[in-house]
């Protein structure tokens, strides 16, 4: 009876931890977001060609992911081709094909990508609004 109990308490113990480490995780990302840490990407127009925009635009979203401590903190990144799309009167979207550098369990690794040697390769679809005299990039 007495094991029980001890067990009983240990896995308590041992969910508690593991709840409150998911919290203080999410937490950080939740903060990141409500000051527009990660996803406020945006410059001003600029006389440069859409393609040369999105890679720009790219460029600012994966750097703030090596120079600040996110869920999804990487070490390095390759952007390999970016491809316009399609376009509209305020918007154009853009295929990426992007390589990212980071540790063993990361979010970078959900969803259809490959690994070559540490990095992971990723192909994703962005957008880019044009709002007044400022491009803002979106992620799908």
């Amino acid at each position: 009876m007495k094991k029980i109990v001890a067990v009983s308490i240990l896995t308590l113990i041992v969910c508690s931890i593991i709840i409150f480490g998911g919290y203080v995780i999410m937490r950080e990302y939740i903060t990141a977001i409500e000051q527009n840490e990660v996803f406020d990407i945006s410059m001003p127009v600029q006389r440069a060609s859409k393609s040369e925009v999105a890679e720009m635009l790219m460029t600012n979203w994966l750097q703030r992911f090596t120079t600040q401590r996110y869920v999804g903190k990487i070490y390095d990144y390759k952007i390999h081709s970016i491809r316009v799309d399609e376009e509209g009167n305020n918007y154009f979207c853009f295929v990426a094909e992007y390589s990212v550098k980071t540790d063993e369990e990361s979010d970078w690794k959900n969803g259809i990508h490959t690994v070559d040697g540490g990095w992971v390769n990723i192909k994703g679809r962005f957008r880019v609004n044009k709002v007044g005299n400022m491009y803002k990039f979106i992620v799908f």
